[in-house]
């Protein structure tokens, strides 16, 4: 992989997860959301290639309300915390 290709993956990774920390949700969350196992999950996060991650990135995307334009080159809107409510037995509501 080239040096930019290097680069790009790890500023992906890391915009992966400021929105995974911003959002308030797990990594197991994260990639439910995309669709994929969570150690593939944490190897994007780590700035390792992806492979057939297009429709993941997009199911996120949709599901998080976070901008493609920002996941894959950051610009356009990111993610934004969400405020979480606990039901009397203890489970997330959104």
């Amino acid at each position: 992989m080239t040096k930019d290709g290097v680069a790009w993956h790890r500023a992906f990774g890391e915009r992966m997860r400021r929105a995974r920390e911003i959002l308030g949700i797990s990594e197991a969350e994260a990639a439910a959301a995309c669709h994929i196992t969570t150690r593939t999950y944490r190897r994007w996060e780590a700035g390792l290639r992806f492979y057939n991650g297009h429709f993941g990135l997009l199911s996120f995307s949709r599901k998080y309300n976070v901008s493609l334009e920002w996941l894959l080159g950051g610009a356009g809107n990111g993610p934004r915390r969400v405020i979480r409510l606990a039901t009397m037995d203890g489970k997330r509501v959104a």
